[in-house]
Formats: C-alpha cells, structure tokens, sequence
C-alpha cells in the first residue's frame, strides 16, 4: 500500500509517498513557497506516481506553527476524502519521540516545538505547557536529567540548550513526513469522516 506523509512541525512542510518500508519520494517545501507551490509539488508526485495508488493519506496534526499546520492537515483531509482513502495522524510531540527512539535510546526526553517566535509547547509526562521562556524547559530538562529533542529550533537556541549543559537531540535533518510515518505506525490514529482536530 502507497501512504503520502505529510509532516508540518517545522515552518514549512514535508511531503513523502511509503510503501512497506521504503520512502521512495521526498519532497520539502518552505514556508514562503506553501501555497504558492501545491500544484506543483502535486503535479510532481502526481507524475511519480498514480495519485489513485494511495491507499492512505498521514499527517501530523500539530501543535506546530499555525499556517503550516492548517496547510498540511487542509491538504491530507481534501485528498484523504476525495479518493476517499482513510486519513490517519499522530501528534507532533508523539512524532518526535517515535523519531528519536529509532535514532537513540528510550532515555526521558521533553519534547520542544516551536509554534511561534520565540514561543514553544513542551510535553512533559502526559502533559503539554507553553511558555515563552526557553530557559525555563533547559532548567526542567536540568533537574529531571531529561533530553531536549527539537526538529525546529534555530541556531541561537540549540547554543542556549548546549550551554545549559542539558543534554539535546536536533532532529531537524531525520524529521521527514516517511521517517515520521515509519517510526510511528503503531501509534496512528484514524480519523473519522475526514476530521482531524488540530493542536494549535
């Protein structure tokens, strides 16, 4: 069965078409050229492979930042219920997770994303928080000896982290809508009538 993943935690989206193990496309697409772009990126996939094929349609449903989020689940719902294929998801602090644990070890981790500048939602325990403060997460990540793991974050806040001598795992260059899908297929939720219900 063909699945095209789409990812959107970063400001920009990633798109991917699996089938059994194996990610034989992959394309990722910046903030700036979104919408301006989405005919050709699926004029493109679309020449890659029979749109028809797809037997699934993944997405992330957030939290992450907003335009991108409405864009990615806006675009898996529409293709999910015009072929009328089935639309599954997984948060995006779950996806980080499955992520790092294929690329690591099960060792605690907090979750960071960034869904503004300067804005993050964090998970800790089955709980997520939002703060504006990024010393604060390198402090709880300090007294919980938790890892930080982040696909987002920009230079000056991977130093912050490293110089709070906390440990962190930038997942930015592994954090793509296949290797999402892939590691988190024990963990997808199936969406009922083409809804999914965005975690801004």
């Amino acid at each position: 069965m063909k699945v095209l993943c789409i990812t959107n935690i970063l400001s920009s989206l990633s798109f991917s078409v699996v089938e059994g193990d194996d990610i034989f496309l992959d394309v990722f697409v910046s903030t700036r050229d979104q919408i301006k772009n989405l005919s050709y990126i699926f004029d493109f996939i679309n020449s890659q492979i029979n749109l028809e094929d797809i037997g699934r349609v993944f997405v992330t449903n957030g939290p992450g930042y907003f335009t991108t989020l409405r864009i990615g689940c806006v675009i898996a719902q529409t293709i999910s219920f015009i072929l009328s294929k089935e639309l599954t998801y997984i948060d995006n602090f779950r996806a980080c997770e499955n992520v790092n644990r294929i690329f690591s070890d099960d060792s605690p981790t907090i979750p960071v994303i960034k869904i503004a500048s300067k804005r993050y939602r964090f998970k800790l325990y089955q709980s997520d928080y939002e703060t504006s403060n990024l010393e604060e997460i390198i402090q709880i990540s300090k007294n919980k000896n938790y890892r930080i793991i982040s696909s987002d974050l920009d230079t000056d806040e991977i130093e912050l982290i490293k110089n709070g001598k906390v440990k962190y795992r930038d997942l930015s260059k592994i954090f793509r809508a296949g290797i999402v899908y892939l590691s988190s297929i024990d963990n997808l939720e199936f969406a009922k009538e083409y809804l999914i219900k965005i975690k801004y």
